[in-house]
């Protein structure tokens, strides 16, 4: 059995899907995935999420 669970890191809506230690983070901004890669838990997606959103808003990140 799977679990899913959707929140909000603004801009950004994020998921983690996963089950047994294994698991997805899948970002997403105005309905497009902008970033997904595996982790083991959704605690680890959260804390990843807000690792990415401060990455994917960072003045750098925009001229690149």
């Amino acid at each position: 059995m799977g679990i899913a669970l959707r929140w909000r890191e603004e801009p950004f809506d994020c998921e983690f899907t996963g089950a047994s230690g294994e698991g997805t983070l899948w970002v997403y901004s105005g309905g497009q995935l902008v970033w997904q890669e595996p982790v083991r838990t959704a605690a680890a997606a959260q804390v990843r999420a807000q690792e990415v959103k401060a990455l994917l808003l960072s003045p750098r990140a925009k001229h690149a």
